[in-house]
């Protein structure tokens, strides 16, 4: 099974991502390690998580 789908624009764009709700600032860096550890390339914010600054670094 492709884990990929391809966007109109050419690139491949993850079928599954990782959510971030909820995730505090602290624990942030941890989790994200371990999601790229685990497979996960495509990560899911949104501005009224409040923790979007903390997925950045």
């Amino acid at each position: 099974m492709n884990d990929t789908q391809l966007l109109n624009n050419g690139y491949p764009m993850p079928k599954v991502g990782f959510g971030v709700y909820k995730i505090t600032d602290e624990d942030m860096p941890k989790v994200i390690q371990q999601a790229i550890e685990t497979g996960y390339r495509a990560f899911d914010t949104a501005y009224f998580y409040g923790n979007e600054a903390s997925l950045g670094q």
